[in-house]
């Protein structure tokens, strides 16, 4: 996606990655993925549904204006059976899933 953004969206996206940057070292969850696939892995930090905010995927990026129309995108992490669930659910009513598994 980012060999497409041109002027402003690239510069907007370089002030966010570069915040981004800003804030890693202030991450109070270095260890996201701890018990992540365990029978304790619902006290796993990641465990739960998580809004995705920032994404350089294109195929993760709505607007109203696009030909695929507004979407809500957010992530479901079942941390004891290392699950992750990709959702977009669009504004006509239409509903996506993508399931993955994740290893820390």
């Amino acid at each position: 996606l980012r060999q497409v953004w041109t002027g402003r969206v690239r510069e907007a996206a370089r002030a966010v990655e570069s915040a981004i940057d800003t804030l890693a070292p202030l991450n109070p969850t270095p260890d996201a993925t701890k018990l992540l696939g365990t029978v304790e892995g619902d006290l796993c930090p990641l465990h739960g549904a998580w809004r995705n905010v920032w994404t350089t995927a294109a195929d993760a990026s709505f607007s109203p204006n696009s030909t695929r129309g507004d979407a809500n995108v957010y992530n479901v992490v079942d941390g004891t059976r290392s699950r992750i669930t990709n959702h977009i659910d669009f504004a006509s009513g239409a509903q996506f899933r993508v399931l993955l598994r994740a290893t820390a």
